[in-house]
């Protein structure tokens, strides 16, 4: 679950989607919904994430 407060939620999706692309793992179409669910009120967010070795 996420966490209530705005600016809590754009830093967790953040979070989470920059592990999802560091660590190269897949997204199914549930949780790609609730991603994109939960960023819709994070304008001008970026994910910026480096590959794992």
């Amino acid at each position: 679950m996420a966490p209530p407060l705005a600016g809590a939620r754009c830093i967790y999706v953040a979070d989470w989607v920059a592990t999802k692309l560091r660590c190269n793992l897949s997204v199914d179409d549930t949780e790609r919904a609730a991603l994109a669910r939960l960023a819709n009120d994070c304008d001008g967010w970026e994910v910026t994430y480096e590959p794992a070795p």
